[in-house]
């Protein structure tokens, strides 16, 4: 079995014409056996069907833009974020332990008393 690939009469790559034939059976008209990806093994933005080859629209594409360095302010923004959530975790932890503790002395109190 072998992937085909289908595009439309402008040689546009038509988004869910994919299909799968048995490997001895011929590519019909408007498919092709070659993916429509990248040498990277990208996908492509309106890949077009030209001369045998995919080719990537370009007039269409979307610039990627560049990543800039975090400043020191958004640096120190997420260190306080989270050292806000650490803080908190251990409030919580804290919180347990004392109701723990707490019901641990009042078991211990029930027993002194039972005992008496």
């Amino acid at each position: 079995m072998k992937q085909i690939y289908q595009y439309n009469k402008d040689f546009l790559y038509v988004f869910g014409g994919d299909r799968t034939i048995p490997d001895e059976d011929p590519i019909p008209k408007w498919y092709t056996d070659k993916p429509p990806v990248t040498t990277g093994g990208q996908g492509m933005f309106k890949p077009k069907f030209i001369n045998g080859v995919w080719e990537e629209a370009s007039e269409n594409t979307i610039p990627v833009p560049p990543t800039l360095p975090k400043t020191e302010i958004e640096i120190l923004q997420e260190d306080n974020l989270l050292l806000k959530m650490a803080i908190t975790e251990m409030a919580e932890k804290m919180e347990l332990e004392k109701i723990e503790m707490m019901l641990a002395v009042a078991e211990l109190a029930e027993l002194i008393n039972g005992s008496a």
